[in-house]
């Protein structure tokens, strides 16, 4: 699945998958055998409202990220933390 993005009424929305496959660790297991971390998908989400505050411009997001909640690790024996929401506030002069 492609990234996806789409303006509606002054909102932007993004929608970002990111897979990664399955790697070999340089680690065997008391058996010999080459230790792997196992391939993933996520989806991660966000929606964004630019706008003017007191002469500022100002960005608010509202971030989901690992939208369908997978299990997984980047590194081995560290597992990611399943959904999570953000909420982002941006002001610059």
């Amino acid at each position: 699945m492609p990234n996806i993005s789409a303006i509606y009424k002054r909102l932007q929305f993004n929608l970002i998958q990111t897979y990664l496959s399955q790697r070999y660790l340089n680690i065997t297991d008391y058996l010999g055998e080459q230790k792997l971390i196992p391939g993933y998908i996520t989806i991660n989400c966000n929606i964004t409202k630019n706008f003017i505050l007191r002469r500022f411009n100002t960005q608010l997001s509202l971030i989901l990220n690992n939208i369908t909640n997978t299990r997984f690790q980047s590194v081995y024996g560290y597992p990611e933390p399943g959904r999570t929401i953000e909420i982002q506030l941006t002001i610059r002069k």
